[in-house]
């Protein structure tokens, strides 16, 4: 009975101190709160100045001020399809608590995308072609290393590395079933890096990268889940915590790796979607099948469990079970020219009028909302941790 009653007190204690931490969020944004949960790794809150998401922010301050810049720039564009960080009393886009940084914003209503849709992959291209477009002018501060574009040769033979040396850990060693499974396999995972780092290679990457033309600001995790299917119809873009400065392509192979299920015909589909709104060189397509090649997946696993000492089986036994299918997907798209995946449109998809001497003047789609309009409850994550009604948690306190 007491090691329930433990139990009991440290689930109620982390719900205090989560309340504590919201209540002092709240406080600096000079709004109350009436109802909290938790929605993964965020907080979906009711305040009294509507629906707010609140998440804590995992990098610097100074990575923050990054996201914020991008943020601003879009919605200074009156770019809608995003929302920007909302401002304390102090003017600071971010409030530090002893457990980090948090920020605000405001929560859009809606559902993640389907990945089986053609109309939902179609939009969701053409949204990132178009906002790649408008932060292709965004000054980043130089003091931030999200400015520079990470170099993909180094990144992915570094990972390479990774799992050469994880490989060599399991030989001869005790390291349990995920040990034993992942040495079986390893070769496979590394023999596809290789691939990977020969197609780009052969594409040229050194000297694309140092094109500006071809360098945006990227979401780097243009998920199902951070792709919201608004309640309006339209496509929004959500948690920018990780994007950064790189090659425009580097979003779109990602959109690739996450939706195209290893269906060359999809993929074909993505890439066209993308180019309504931003036409790409054949240069730039060329790139393409070598960043698909990389099995991300399987070294996030085998480092999670090597450098973390973290089991998960499940994981690495998918991350397997796609092997064949991605290489067979890579070769099959390297086997298409990059000239026949050109596409330039009549007329470029835009959500916004903005200056450009390819567009005739007319809209791709038209939004009439104001950018706090278009921000409305999202109902996009599930699986709740905590719900607590806070008026009734404190039925005699006032909230400031």
């Amino acid at each position: 009975m007491g090691r329930r009653g433990k139990r009991r007190h440290s689930g109620f204690r982390r719900v205090l101190n989560e309340y504590g931490v919201l209540q002092s969020i709240a406080d600096a944004y000079d709004l109350r709160i009436l109802h909290a949960e938790r929605r993964r790794r965020v907080f979906r809150v009711n305040t009294s100045q509507g629906w707010k998401k609140i998440k804590q922010f995992k990098y610097s301050q100074v990575e923050l001020a990054f996201v914020h810049g991008v943020l601003e720039h879009l919605a200074g564009k009156g770019w809608r399809r995003t929302v920007p960080l909302n401002l304390t009393r102090d003017g600071l886009p971010y409030v530090e608590t002893p457990e980090g940084l948090f920020y605000m914003s405001a929560w859009i209503q809606g559902e993640e995308i389907n990945s089986e849709d053609p109309f939902h992959l179609e939009m969701a291209a053409k949204v990132i072609g178009e906002m790649h477009r408008l932060l292709q002018d965004y000054k980043a501060p130089e003091n931030c290393r999200r400015s520079f574009p990470t170099h993909w040769q180094d990144k992915y033979t570094g990972q390479a590395e990774d799992l050469e040396r994880y490989r060599q850990q399991t030989e001869g060693a005790r390291k349990g079933k995920f040990g034993r499974r992942f040495w079986k396999v390893a070769d496979d995972f590394i023999r596809l890096m290789g691939i990977g780092l020969q197609l780009l290679n052969e594409a040229g990457y050194n000297q694309l990268s140092q094109v500006s033309d071809f360098v945006t600001v990227c979401h780097t995790s243009p998920t199902s889940g951070n792709l919201v299917l608004g309640s309006d119809g339209k496509i929004y873009i959500i948690d920018f915590d990780n994007a950064r400065t790189d090659l425009r392509v580097y979003d779109l192979g990602k959109m690739l790796l996450r939706h195209s299920g290893w269906d060359v015909d999809k993929a074909v589909f993505i890439i066209r979607s993308y180019q309504e709104a931003n036409p790409l060189t054949r240069e730039e397509i060329a790139l393409l099948p070598g960043l698909c090649a990389f099995p991300t997946k399987g070294w996030q696993v085998a480092r999670s469990f090597f450098e973390e000492g973290k089991v998960h089986m499940g994981r690495l036994e998918k991350a397997i079970g796609e092997l064949a299918r991605q290489e067979a997907f890579v070769k099959a798209l390297a086997q298409i020219s990059p000239t026949d995946l050109c596409y330039q449109p009549e007329q470029l998809f835009q959500t916004i009028p903005y200056p450009d001497p390819i567009l005739d003047g007319r809209d791709g789609e038209e939004d009439s909302q104001s950018v706090s309009e278009a921000c409305e409850p999202e109902t996009v994550e599930a699986g709740i941790d905590i719900d607590f009604d806070v008026e009734e948690m404190l039925s005699q306190q006032k909230i400031r």
